[in-house]
């Protein structure tokens, strides 16, 4: 990790400031190296703080002892409703302060970003067992790690007794077809997540990405708007299982990359 350029920290200390004088709502630290260090300041200047609703402090290599430096100060702040903790690489410890300091005692956090953290199954493990008796979490990305199928069942049977989350993301985390499996068999009983992001795992089976987009297509029913993303080649390729979809109903937004066409079903 780089030590922050003079222009970076004169910028921290300013967003410092800001924060202790209440002339922000939004925290937004990116990508200036604070370490843990900067992390124990933000953590001192939000005692004085009122304001702040959003802290997105991503890119800065904060760890472990970063996160716990801010659990200590937000457990009490109750004014903060989402976190955004981006490519810090907290680890499993670090979700650990977060999940058993923060969210099992703060009930007015609604948003978790913990997307690139190097997180494996146990961290997937002290989430899900914090998140059996929060009821606040409405979104939870956890993109970009390393949680696997048991950390996808750990998540599942959560959701099976959670009822406020309708956003879940989970690409990129190495997710196999059992892993899918315990998803789309908690999605039989959950009537709540209406968003579940899937792409770039390694599945195999088409037949049970499909299972699970049909179970969130149940539940859009019961909501305003669903948003489901899956390999474009899984589902959409086999005409038995495509016939509850009607090209007027919903908008296909097509994304691609070197590998694997992917697709964003948006029902309007």
């Amino acid at each position: 990790m780089s030590p922050l350029s003079l222009y970076d920290w004169n910028k921290f200390v300013q967003v410092l400031e800001d924060i202790k004088s209440n002339k922000i709502d939004e925290l937004r630290v990116a990508g200036w190296g604070i370490g843990p260090n900067g992390a124990e300041r933000i953590s001192d200047a939000l005692k004085l703080n009122h304001s702040v609703t959003k802290i997105c402090i991503y890119k800065n290599h904060i760890g472990s002892e970063g996160v716990k430096y801010l659990s200590e100060i937000l457990k009490t702040k109750q004014n903060v409703t989402a976190i955004d903790l981006d490519s810090n690489n907290i680890g499993d410890e670090g979700v650990k302060h977060l999940a058993g300091d923060v969210l099992k005692v703060n009930q007015n956090i609604t948003d978790i970003d913990l997307w690139g953290n190097r997180i494996g199954p146990n961290g997937a493990k002290y989430l899900a067992d914090v998140l059996k008796v929060n009821q606040s979490i409405t979104r939870i990305c956890l993109n970009n790690n390393n949680i696997g199928s048991d950390g996808a069942k750990y998540l599942a049977d959560t959701l099976k007794v959670n009822k406020s989350i309708t956003s879940l993301c989970l690409s990129y985390n190495k997710i196999e077809d059992d892993g899918i499996k315990y998803l789309s068999d908690t999605l039989g009983v959950n009537q709540s997540v209406t968003y579940l992001g899937l792409d770039r795992n390694p599945v195999k089976g088409k037949q049970i990405l499909c299972q699970v987009t049909l179970l969130l297509e149940r539940n859009y029913n019961r909501k305003e708007r669903l948003q489901i993303m899956i390999p474009l080649l899984s589902c959409l390729s086999d005409t038995e299982t495509t016939k509850p979809f009607n090209s007027t109903s919903f908008e296909r937004n097509y994304l691609f990359d070197m590998n694997l066409f992917h697709i964003v079903v948006s029902f309007l």
